[in-house]
């Protein structure tokens, strides 16, 4: 499946990779790794993630090594992906979806 992130998930993974790398240097996780990472398995398998509770037709998949959340929705008529946020909880509980 093509997978797009919106503006405002590209903005939020871009948050979240500057505060970990000023705030865990020595860390052995890199998050746009992760990120990137994530992205290759929704795409692979995009009904792997969990349901998220609040939106149903959302999902969500925890980046590995973190305490990030990549949120999306599937579009399975036109085989896409949608990204939109990065979230951990410390920015609170419900991303702005």
């Amino acid at each position: 499946m093509k997978v797009e992130v919106t503006p405002e998930a590209r903005r939020q993974l871009e948050e979240r990779a500057a505060w970990w790398e000023e705030n865990r240097p020595d860390s052995r996780v890199d998050v746009n790794e992760a990120f990137v990472d994530a992205i290759a398995t929704i795409r692979s398998f995009p009904h792997l993630g969990r349901r998220y509770p609040q939106r149903p037709n959302y999902r969500v998949l925890q980046m590995t090594g973190t305490p990030y959340w990549v949120f999306y929705r599937v579009e399975r008529a036109r085989r896409v992906v949608f990204v939109v946020a990065v979230w951990g909880q410390s920015q609170g509980e419900v991303p702005p979806i």
